[in-house]
């Protein structure tokens, strides 16, 4: 037997990757370079190595949507990783019924000892479960002529949008814009409202309801704002604004919206370059420039912690009670003044949270051959 296999293997040698690779799986070799077996199928044979992903016994409900992230050393010098560039790193979900699919992900820092890895849970995943219960996640590397992954960011969190896309008078990307005398656009990579002075609210905004569906559970929502201060007018407000679809009208910053941030001036908002949670209780004074801003919103409390630099306020509350949050949106409202003015965003990412995170690990390193 084993005088026929050596046989099998030198005659695959004429034939090409893939079918070298079904050969192999005709004599049961399906990984264990480092002298572990793996029951479970490659997905592809393009890619020489892989590591099983799990996600320890100590964790909360993962939700389908759920961010998982993982560590991967991704340096070429000392891994079997190829491209210095992280472009052959790859998420496979090889479910336990159907095909295996590759997952959009997003890494941070190439070449370097401790990659991060975003990507996004097709599943749940039960509390305390090391694995989900219908297929497996891995990581796939080792792949020298491998072109560019997918990174579409709203493929990896529950919702995000980085505005990275050319400039252009139409936001794309699932949105709806409504102007009123102001205009919605695309500049240099960031979303742009401009506004001109109307005061009906909210003059400019773009709005989209997430296509995941409501939010099942506490969420985490971050972006990049831009307040300009550099104008003499002292009425306005622009917000960013998670609430319900179909209640939330364009004809008021306030009905149907959940959690809810604000910069504003009068308009409820005393002090100047005002932030607030509901246009009434103040957060912070004079803020301006390019911030980022977080909310660490507790669905059931209807409450949110805020954050902004240094600056934290807990236990915030929502402008209404809502329980469905299905919708997010941005806008602008009643500038009183004769010059343009535009507050611009970016970086703009939703991540469901829970209250024990996976602890995330990548197993011993199989190899295909």
């Amino acid at each position: 037997m084993l005088g026929l296999g050596l046989a099998l293997l030198l005659s695959c040698a004429e034939y090409n990757a893939q079918e070298s690779y079904l050969a192999l799986l005709l004599l049961g070799n399906t990984g264990g370079g480092d002298g572990t077996t793996s029951s479970t199928p490659w997905a592809t044979s393009q890619y020489t190595y892989r590591r099983r992903i799990t996600f320890g016994t100590a964790h909360s409900l993962l939700r389908a949507g759920y961010t998982a992230t993982i560590s991967l050393d991704t340096r070429t010098a000392a891994t079997n990783v190829a491209l210095a560039s992280g472009n052959d790193v790859r998420i496979f979900w090889q479910p336990t019924v159907g095909s295996a699919v590759e997952l959009d992900r997003i890494g941070t820092t190439w070449n370097n000892s401790a990659t991060s890895i975003d990507f996004r849970l097709q599943s749940d995943i039960t509390a305390n479960l090391n694995a989900a219960g219908d297929g497996e996640y891995y990581v796939y590397y080792g792949n020298a002529s491998a072109g560019t992954p997918s990174t579409n960011e709203m493929n990896v969190y529950y919702f995000a949008d980085f505005f990275n896309r050319a400039d252009s008078s139409s936001i794309g990307n699932g949105w709806t814009e409504w102007t009123d005398a102001g205009d919605a656009d695309i500049i240099s990579g960031k979303l742009r409202l401009d506004d001109n002075g109307d005061t009906d609210p909210p003059q400019v905004g773009i709005s989209q309801t997430f296509a995941l569906g409501a939010i099942p559970d506490d969420f985490r929502l971050e972006w990049e704002w831009t307040i300009d201060a550099t104008n003499a007018e002292s009425i306005w407000a622009n917000y960013v604004l998670v609430g319900t679809n179909g209640s939330m009208v364009n004809g008021s910053r306030s009905t149907g919206v959940g959690a809810g941030v604000y910069s504003c001036e009068s308009l409820g908002c005393s002090g100047s370059n005002g932030i607030s949670n509901n246009m009434a209780n103040m957060v912070e004074n004079n803020i301006t420039g390019t911030n980022t801003f977080r909310i660490d919103v507790d669905v059931s409390a209807f409450t949110y912690n805020y954050t902004r630099g240094g600056t934290v306020a807990n236990n915030l509350a929502f402008v209404n009670n809502q329980t469905v949050l299905d919708e997010i949106r941005i806008a602008t409202d009643n500038n009183n003044f004769s010059s343009a003015q535009a507050h611009q965003f970016d970086n703009l990412k939703l991540t469901l949270t829970v209250a024990d995170s996976p602890e995330m690990s990548t197993g011993s390193e199989e190899t295909i051959f």
